[in-house]
Order: structure tokens, then sequence, then C-alpha cells
């Protein structure tokens, strides 16, 4: 039976609660699954039974009660999903004064059946699309090709077209991830994807997902592959997305979005950078906001070495900087300026002159010349990196 026994409960409930009469509901084996009362739930129920035999309608008055074991005055009828017989109704009371409320319990079941069908059919599809977006992230092999082709063409999906992997990331410091917030991290999901979904640049071919707790994929179509050509592409699509969230939620969310790759099997690839851009938002301690691969490389490239070289090349600049929190400050504020020395001060609030002193300490400090030499440039990013990646 579609209707499941927590779902007729409540109906029982809620029937019972405004309109006053005894409900009964049985499937279609004739046992009690929700009840008035509850001592009857898991028994046999005569007249249901006889009900789904004549597959009709019995009504019951006072005088022929004894005709059933048990049975009270009140109306037992069928109610279908699709045609097929799901269960039965029985209400208690007068069958000439509750033949109004009979109809409208038999209507309401029967819309609550047809609701949890297509909210199954729905979160199996769902299901469905979360195992083969796993699988497809994971394959390997030219051999799981063929397997990952029938499976989207199952789904409605052609993998022949062109995808870039892009993740939206609800920041758990905004919604803690504990049990008493998981149903308001799942609303907020449906949310997101409900608003995806609506955009006029959402495309059917876009597969979207939840893959855990907290974060949404999108494995987005495309047209023009060249990265300059990609960012303009998924700019146009997500920058209505973001403020109707902005709008709907109340605060922005985190983008981070992969690069182009040809062969299907690498979409894992723009995966795992889309992952990065998430895990390097996260690191730079910011909630907010699109971070596409291709405006961050380096950082990339930085993210890809193992830790060991990372200590090993940049700890010494880290704990030189330690007791002098003002230098870090200002090669953070190079960096984020481009080594423009008038931004920089106007950003942390110096007078120029005090800029050009930091940098001649950096100069003494690490041998290095940001302002002059690209090469140093480089390394001075690099140590802005490190200290607040591991910071």
């Amino acid at each position: 039976m579609l209707l499941n026994k927590d779902i007729a409960q409540k109906l029982v409930n809620n029937i019972m609660e405004n309109l006053g009469h005894n409900i009964n509901i049985m499937n279609d084996d004739g046992i009690i699954i929700a009840s008035g009362s509850p001592d009857r739930i898991g028994t046999y129920h005569q007249v249901a039974a006889k009900v789904i035999e004549l597959n009709k309608r019995i009504d019951i008055f006072e005088d022929n009660t004894g005709e059933y074991i048990g049975v009270k005055e009140g109306i037992n009828m069928p109610f279908y999903f699709q045609t097929r017989l799901a269960g039965v109704i029985g209400i208690t009371g007068n069958p000439v004064e509750i033949e109004s409320i009979a109809m409208l319990v038999k209507m309401t079941a029967e819309i609550m059946i047809e609701q949890e069908y297509y909210k199954e059919k729905i979160q199996s599809r769902q299901n469905h699309k979360s195992l083969f977006v796993n699988k497809l992230l994971t394959s390997f092999v030219s051999e799981d090709v063929t397997e990952l082709s029938l499976w989207a063409r199952k789904l409605g999906y052609d993998l022949t077209i062109k995808r870039v992997a892009c993740l939206i990331s609800i920041d758990t410091i905004y919604v803690p991830v504990t049990s008493k917030n998981t149903a308001k991290l799942d609303s907020i999901k449906k949310l997101i994807t409900e608003t995806l979904k609506v955009s006029p640049h959402h495309s059917k071919q876009d597969i979207t997902t939840s893959i855990d707790i907290n974060t949404i994929i999108i494995l987005k179509t495309i047209n023009d592959t060249d990265s300059k050509s990609v960012k303009e592409q998924l700019s146009e699509y997500f920058a209505p997305i973001h403020e109707a969230l902005k709008e709907k939620l109340g605060r922005s969310l985190l983008f981070g979005i992969g690069s182009y790759h040809e062969n299907i099997l690498d979409l894992k690839e723009s995966y795992g950078e889309a992952h990065t851009m998430i895990d390097f938002a996260e690191k730079m301690k910011v909630s907010e906001g699109f971070f596409y691969i291709s405006d961050y490389i380096l950082e990339y490239f930085f993210y890809k070495l193992p830790s060991s070289l990372h200590h090993h090349f940049l700890d010494q600049y880290r704990k030189e900087l330690l007791e002098r929190p003002e230098i870090a400050e200002t090669i953070k504020a190079l960096v984020k300026n481009s080594t423009n020395v008038a931004d920089t001060a106007k950003e942390l609030y110096v007078h120029r002159n005090t800029v050009l002193f930091r940098i001649n300490k950096i100069k003494e400090l690490f041998g290095i010349d940001p302002l002059h030499d690209d090469r140093d440039r480089l390394i001075m990013r690099l140590i802005d990196f490190y200290i607040r990646y591991y910071l």
C-alpha cells in the first residue's frame, strides 16, 4: 500500500480532530494500519476484507451491526490509486449523516496517495541521479563509458554534450551541521535546486544533484570551451541565480567552478578543481562569492603539491613573520592589489611611504623585490597563500 502507516495515521488524527468521527484505515489485506483507537492497529477488519473482496462500499447500520464481529455503525469504502484498489476507509457514524464526510475522507486519502507516489518517484530519480553522478566522478577506465552512457540515457542525459563541474556550498557556519539542522539544510538545498531549474539559462541537460549534506553539484552544459568563454557562459548562468538566492536566503553562497575537460572520464578533474576552489575559499575564511579555477591556477598548483613541500620551502617565511604581523598584513594587501603601492596604502589606511618602508623590510628579510621582479612577486604570493592556508 502506497499510503504508509505514518501518513495514514496523520490523516486519521487530522480528520478526527476537525470532524470528530472515529476513522480506521485498512490496507489491501484488510489489516488496520491507522486508527483513532490505537489498540486496533494491526488487527484484522472483517468488513474491510469483504469490501476488498466485493470491491464495493459496505454501509453498516445500527440494526445490522451483529452481522460482523466487533463492527460499529458506519461507512466502509474502498479507495484507489490509478484505478487499483489501495485499501479501505472506515468511518464510524450513521451512514446517512456522514455521507459527505466519507466522500471527503476518501478523496483526501486518494490525493495523499498520489502525492506520496510522485514524491517517491522524484526521490527515486534523485537517488538514481546521485548514484550516477557518483559513478561518473569515480570512473577511471574507458570500459565504464558505455555503462555510464546507457545509465545517462535512462535518466534523459546525453554524455556527448560538453559540461563543466560547478559546486554550490552552504556555509556550515550559517547552518551548522547537526541532526537538528538536517531538515533546514535539506530545505535550503531544495530551494537552491528549484532556483537553478527555473533559471532562463538552465538546460534539461544540466545535471544537478546533492553530493553531501551541504554541497550541490551542477554539471553545467557549455557551448564554447576556451577558458574565457567558459567563464562568460557560467557567469551569465549564475549571476541571476546568485541574486535570486541572496534575496530568498538573506545571504550569498559560495560557488566553486572547474574547467572544461574534453574526455568524459575527466569530468572528475573538473569536479576536483571546483572542490579545490571551495576548499581554497574556506581556507581563506571566505564563505561567499565565485571562485573560478581559471582565476586561481597558481593556488591550484600549490594545492596539488604535497604539504611536505609547502612546509620545506615556505615555513621559514612564516616563522619570520610570526612577530611581524604588520609585514604579513602588508604582503596580503600587496597581493590583493597587484603590488600597487597607492591601493595597498589605501586599504591599510597608512601613508604610501609606510608601505614603501615595509616593502624594503620584505627585501631585507627575504631577499625578494616584489615591485620589480616577477619571480619575487610570485614568491610573495606563495608566502601569502602559505600563511593564510596554514593559519
